[in-house]
């Protein structure tokens, strides 16, 4: 699986998992990637992706020490 994801691009792959996900969204909303269209996913916007990406974490990782950051 790992040659699968560094090998080719979020949106080959992505496009693979969503054909045996139905749940894909889902799935990745445990991942901390709450929207693919808005994470630049499907575009390969790696740019987006790192930054909306790491601005989840740091809210996840925030709301656990302070309450209401949410």
């Amino acid at each position: 699986m790992i040659g699968r994801i560094g090998s080719g691009a979020p949106s080959e792959y992505m496009a693979s998992f969503s054909k045996g996900n139905p749940d894909l969204a889902g799935t990745m909303k445990t991942h901390l990637i709450d929207d693919l269209e808005g994470y630049g996913v499907w575009d390969d916007d790696y740019e987006k992706f790192l930054r909306t990406r790491s601005d989840r974490i740091w809210e996840e990782f925030r709301s656990g020490f302070e309450p209401g950051a949410r």
